[in-house]
């Protein structure tokens, strides 16, 4: 998907110099620009056909915050699985001013994310609660206040 936006972009940037070189009339410049908006137009489509292989949970963590180590144990306890993308270290904190986890899920085609230890936990808890009984109870009551 990536690869399309990117030829997409860079056919789009050549449009201006394509219409000089070939010295285009303005209906040959419009129908020029018409067939580049139907060209993104499929690739959009193309996402609701095919979207791109993601994970289902994905939890992106800071190195030694123990915000993102609560809900990894919450997430291992709950047997999840999920992918873990490591982010910067503590310097890292400083540069994007982050200090707690991001977990981004998908449900179909939509993508949510959510940023923060607690809530994380609500969302776990409240999703995957009736289906594990128990261990939801003991993550959500033990860290998520």
């Amino acid at each position: 998907m990536a690869k399309r936006k990117l030829i997409h972009t860079f056919f789009l940037l050549a449009l201006p110099i394509i219409v000089a070189w070939y010295g285009m009339s303005v209906t040959g410049a419009i129908l020029l620009v018409a067939s580049a908006l139907a060209w993104r137009w499929t690739i959009t489509l193309s996402m609701f056909f095919a979207p791109p292989k993601v994970p289902n949970l994905e939890l992106e963590t800071i190195t030694v915050s123990h915000f993102a180590e609560k809900v990894r144990w919450c997430m291992d306890r709950l047997g999840l699985e999920y992918v873990e993308k490591p982010m910067s270290g503590i310097l890292g904190v400083l540069f994007t001013g982050r200090t707690v986890p991001l977990m981004r899920m998908r449900t179909g085609i939509v993508r949510s994310e959510i940023g923060n230890s607690a809530e994380i936990l609500r969302y776990l808890w409240g999703r995957y609660g009736h289906e594990v009984g128990e261990s939801a109870g003991v993550c959500y009551g033990r860290f998520a206040r």
